[in-house]
């Protein structure tokens, strides 16, 4: 293989590597409850990111079994810990919730996801 064929392939390799970490999207790291927990009515929900995010565009609902949007104080975002919180208007009774969230990094990635927990 030629010199200019090598140096080729190694500024490519370079640039693959190096464009790695620009690639990633936000990721769940935690969720307050946890994903599939089981507890009390929590006093607070919260889920926070890999990244920071755009405040304007990030958001998350949350949801009874029976698909009802149960009221919350409006979402508010601590890009310092990158997580968005909230806490239920009234406490949650026994049963099955979702939180669905949606998302979008700084860098402009977009990503949703859900998940459930359980009031006993």
């Amino acid at each position: 293989m030629g010199s200019t064929m090598k140096t080729l392939l190694g500024i490519i390799a370079i640039s693959v590597v190096a464009a790695g970490p620009a690639l990633a999207h936000p990721a769940l790291v935690k969720a307050t409850p946890a994903a599939k927990s089981a507890g009390a009515s929590p006093t607070m929900i919260s889920v926070q990111f890999s990244e920071g995010l755009e405040a304007k565009f990030s958001s998350f609902d949350v949801t009874s079994a029976d698909g009802h949007k149960i009221a919350t104080a409006p979402v508010t975002l601590d890009n310092s810990k990158k997580t968005l919180s909230t806490t239920p208007s009234s406490p949650l009774t026994a049963g099955s919730y979702k939180v669905s969230w949606h998302v979008v990094a700084s860098d402009g990635h977009k990503v949703e996801g859900a998940y459930d927990f359980t009031v006993k």
